[in-house]
């Protein structure tokens, strides 16, 4: 039950007070429309045929101007009259409609940008050559840690709730993202090590000789295997970022466009 204050000034006006609850499922997005309902409830209440509401004619509702660090006050406010129906009978009750508009521009600037940079810096490893072990596994790890410590930054700043937000869905495509790229390179290293000690010098040519193996042949393989980890580096240049950018069509029309009424 949200928590309300009720006073009566003059006989049959009642002035009440309220919070307004809100589903956050599009949290960081657009705009939202909260919802509030007053009425009888069933039990020790008169149904509608005994007390009926209706709203004043001279601004029932008053919305305070005050400055919001995370939204917009509403401008406008939509009043009805509602019935709720129960088995003991009709009840009447009033509904208000507020709609608060979202500031984008922090979330924008200190969640999305970020995430996109740091997704775009886990691509750079593909560039980085594929002996240089320490400095791409330095970058793979580096882009997942901060990745993660943005995800965690990001919802520790709004309820927890049970349901999914479209944060939620943000980080994790983000942090998958830069945690394939970790993944990438190590199948890279494990292809690249395949037969990675070619026969080079004469005397390895000998023992491998008596053991039946072409040296020739040995040192080919090496390069193969070479040459298929740098292909698929080749490959990942450019399905990652197209990868990604197709997600960041969908996400974006998805939440804004399609579901953009459908906010509970």
């Amino acid at each position: 039950m949200p928590a309300f204050f009720i006073q009566t000034v003059n006989p049959g006006y009642p002035i009440l007070a309220t919070r307004v609850r809100a589903r956050l499922s599009q949290s960081n997005i657009d705009e939202k429309l909260n919802l509030a309902q007053f009425g009888n409830i069933p039990r020790d209440s008169y149904s509608k045929e005994n007390v009926d509401f209706r709203w004043t004619d001279n601004s029932p509702v008053k919305v305070p101007k005050l400055s919001l660090p995370q939204f917009k006050m509403p401008e406008t406010v939509v009043t009805t009259t509602c019935q709720t129906q129960y088995e003991v009978g009709d009840f009447a009750c009033l509904l208000v409609e507020l709609k608060f508009e979202r500031n984008t521009g922090y979330y924008i600037s200190q969640i999305f940008i970020p995430s996109i940079l740091i997704v775009m810096l886990s691509w750079v490893s593909f560039w980085v050559d594929i002996d240089a072990t320490p400095a791409r596994v330095s970058l793979g790890v580096l882009t997942v840690l901060t990745m993660t410590t943005q995800s965690s930054g990001a919802r520790s700043a709004l309820p927890r709730v049970s349901y999914i937000k479209a944060i939620d869905v943000w980080m994790a495509v983000c942090l998958t993202f830069v945690f394939m790229a970790l993944l990438e390179f190590a199948y890279i290293n494990v292809v690249s090590r395949r037969n990675s000690k070619p026969i080079r010098t004469a005397s390895q040519c000998d023992n491998a000789l008596r053991k039946g193996i072409n040296p020739t042949l040995a040192a080919s393989n090496h390069t193969d295997f070479n040459k298929r980890a740098r292909h698929v580096d080749k490959c990942a240049r450019v399905m990652f970022p197209l990868t990604f950018f197709l997600f960041n069509m969908g996400f974006w029309v998805f939440y804004l466009v399609i579901n953009k009424d459908n906010t509970f």
